[in-house]
């Protein structure tokens, strides 16, 4: 991945058409049920089974890392290059940095199931927030050979959230999106600032109550503005894959994953009030997006 200039973290696409190749408004778009919905069990059980699982994917996650780490340090034990030994030492900074970030999504995820995780919200630069998800990966051998691009069309606003908790879903959207990508490929991150389009007569998440119809693609299910944050690539999804994106257990890449899109939902949508979705189509490539309103309506009394 490259930049040409790293205060502005990594270059915008340039070009007509973008906003035709990643769909931001679809019926087809798949939203995952609330946790209290019929329709099936919720995701957020917490089971001796789905917890034993939770714990073999950060392990499986983690040796990775460690395994990884072990074998840079033999290498600069056996050799007397300087130029090889910074280079051994680079890598093995970007696996720690690594394990940190596993470390720490993994403490997120367990705070969240179990109900004790605190959402500090602030005042958060939607574009701003974009740039420094991206940079975690300028050195991440899952980027390698591909580029991450802000659209031009990426809208900067102030958004009251948990900028932490934000940018672990994105980073996990992102890095999904990555491990997705062929060598040479591009993923595609934005923000876009909506209105709702019935004068806020629609109750939505935006209060506290569920929207889970085609509304909500239509921008219907908030009662006031909100900003949709999303990452594109151009990859499609399995039909039989697509009912089980967001379930813990699942994942695409094999056995020993699947925390990425399940810890994006419940962070997104229990903690920080927002809606996870995603659209997939051969013609359009894949598109994962977060809405979350621009202002936490107050609670009433």
């Amino acid at each position: 991945m490259t930049a040409d200039n790293k205060s502005e973290t990594l270059k915008a696409k340039s070009g007509p058409g973008l906003s035709d190749s990643v769909p931001l408004c679809s019926t087809s778009e798949h939203v995952l049920s609330s946790p209290s919905s019929p329709a099936g069990p919720s995701i957020y059980d917490s089971d001796d089974k789905i917890k034993s699982s939770h714990e073999r994917i950060f392990l499986h996650d983690l040796l990775n890392s460690v395994g990884g780490l072990h074998g840079f340090l033999e290498l600069m034990s056996e050799n007397s290059d300087p130029a090889k030994i910074q280079k051994y030492v680079s890598s093995s900074l970007e696996l720690c940095n690594s394990l940190i970030e596993e470390i720490q999504s993994y403490r997120q995820i367990t705070l969240a199931e179990n109900g004790d995780l605190k959402v500090l919200r602030s005042d958060v630069n939607t574009v701003d927030v974009l740039k420094s998800a991206a940079m975690k990966f300028e050195n991440h051998d899952v980027s390698k050979g591909k580029v991450i691009e802000i659209s031009p069309d990426s809208q900067s606003v102030p958004v009251q959230t948990d900028k932490v908790l934000l940018s672990r879903i994105l980073i996990n959207l992102m890095k999904n999106a990555l491990e997705a990508t062929d060598s040479g490929g591009m993923v595609v991150i934005g923000s876009e600032l909506r209105h709702p389009k019935n004068n806020g007569h629609r109750k939505g998440r935006g209060n506290g109550s569920d929207c889970k119809d085609a509304a909500h693609m239509a921008g219907d299910c908030y009662p006031m503005d909100f900003i949709r944050f999303w990452v594109h690539n151009d990859s499609e999804i399995p039909e039989e894959f697509k009912p089980h994106i967001f379930k813990k257990q699942f994942s695409t890449k094999g056995d020993n994953r699947g925390l990425g899109s399940y810890s994006v939902q419940l962070l997104g949508e229990q903690y920080l009030g927002g809606q996870v979705g995603f659209t997939s189509s051969k013609k359009e490539g894949t598109t994962f997006y977060i809405d979350l309103p621009v202002q936490v309506p107050e609670e009433k009394n």
